[in-house]
């Protein structure tokens, strides 16, 4: 060893000389996961709590679904166009969330066709064929919260101001409050167009090239998931509510 090296790692000052050096990515990465892992964390012991353990559901999940499931149920259809997303993507996310306890899945009232069931040997009975996955869901459905569902929707959006007042206490208000205000600076530049339109409605410009086509699609992904985080979901936003 070293003569001054106490082999305890490298002093702050040292740390803060290296991390300066990094891209804005590699600082901007473990901060979201840190904030996001230790929401995830205080979701599960207020899930506890709350009478449902083992109840895990991530910031993700909860951002681009479950957040969008009133008290009297949605369609599928209507709850992708909140999550600005498609119903073929978000239906997988829903075989989930039913899976895991979170929500029903059930056919619209109009809705005579008939359903395949079958025995589930995870569940123990007889649901429908494709029950936990996005297998057989159709786009008339309607989606409602079971009471664990409930809970969740009643605990997730205090979490994201408890985490932040912990983080205040930890690496003090001020530190917590600059990182604030020049992100707010950056996305502030972000163009409200894209914040506010889907993915299929940036694509569907045949006269674009198709190098044109990709950029598109790539800015669009980019805009709806910026929008959805945001608030800026243009569908049902007095249900959706911010983050």
């Amino acid at each position: 060893m070293k003569a001054g090296n106490t082999g305890r790692g490298k002093e702050p000052a040292d740390l803060t000389e290296t991390l300066s050096g990094r891209r804005l990515s590699a600082l901007l990465s473990p901060v979201l996961i840190a904030f996001t892992v230790e929401a995830d964390n205080e979701f599960e012991l207020q899930m506890v709590a709350a009478g449902h353990p083992g109840a895990g559901l991530s910031l993700g999940v909860w951002s681009n679904a479950l957040r969008f499931v009133p008290e009297n149920g949605v369609t599928v259809r209507e709850l992708a166009a909140a999550a600005l997303t498609h119903v073929e993507e978000k239906v997988f996310q829903l075989g989930c969330l039913e899976r895991w306890g979170f929500i029903t899945l059930e056919a619209s009232a109009g809705d005579s066709r008939p359903i395949r069931r079958k025995f589930h040997r995870q569940a123990n009975r007889e649901l429908r064929d494709g029950w936990g996955s996005g297998r057989g869901i159709r786009p008339e459905w309607m989606v409602r919260c079971t009471a664990k569902g409930r809970a969740a929707v009643v605990i997730w959006p205090e979490l994201s101001e408890t985490i932040e007042a912990r983080w205040k206490g930890r690496f003090g208000a001020e530190t917590v409050d600059r990182l604030r205000k020049a992100l707010v600076s950056i996305v502030g530049e972000f163009k409200s167009e894209l914040l506010g339109c889907s993915s299929r409605e940036l694509g569907t410009d045949r006269r674009l090239s198709l190098e044109s086509e990709r950029a598109a699609a790539a800015r669009a992904a980019f805009a709806s998931t910026c929008a959805v985080h945001l608030g800026f979901s243009t569908v049902g936003p007095s249900r959706a509510g911010p983050l």
